[in-house]
């Protein structure tokens, strides 16, 4: 059975993650969750099955070196803990003109990566102001 010190420990620890999410939150993230630094041996072994198959093509951000794409601790040494963060690219399609037009995929309307990059920067820069290392990464093998 926990100890009361233990049990306080922990009930912090669960207010921080709870106050780091709200900060991704308010900072322009859709969603955001806190996991183990676990190695994503799933998505390793999906990886891995494409590049057998031929189906990775020219996306070498990911299919280049599977392991290091689903293994946190080697961008970051150490690492205990991931926060994830999504942010939203929907967004209705402007009217359709009279003449051809092709289709383009809403992500690709406009870059993400900013505003996911610089929302993810402001919980990095929670985290590092109370002494912990952080990284953002998005997309960037």
């Amino acid at each position: 059975m926990p100890s009361e010190r233990a049990s306080k420990v922990e009930a912090a620890l669960h207010d921080y993650a709870r106050d780091l999410c709200d900060l991704g939150l308010t900072a322009g993230l859709a969603r955001v969750g806190i996991s183990p630094a676990r190695p994503f041996e799933r998505a390793r072994l999906a990886i891995e099955d494409r590049n057998a198959r031929g189906l990775s093509d020219t996306m070498q951000f990911t299919f280049r070196n599977p392991k290091r794409s689903t293994t946190p601790s080697m961008l970051v040494p150490g690492a205990r803990s991931i926060i994830v963060g999504a942010v939203a690219y929907y967004e209705d399609a402007p009217p359709r003109p009279s003449e051809p037009v092709a289709d383009v995929a809403r992500y690709a309307w406009r870059d993400s990566y900013g505003r996911l990059r610089d929302a993810l920067g402001v919980v990095a820069d929670e985290l590092k102001s109370v002494g912990h290392r952080a990284t953002v990464v998005a997309d960037e093998n």
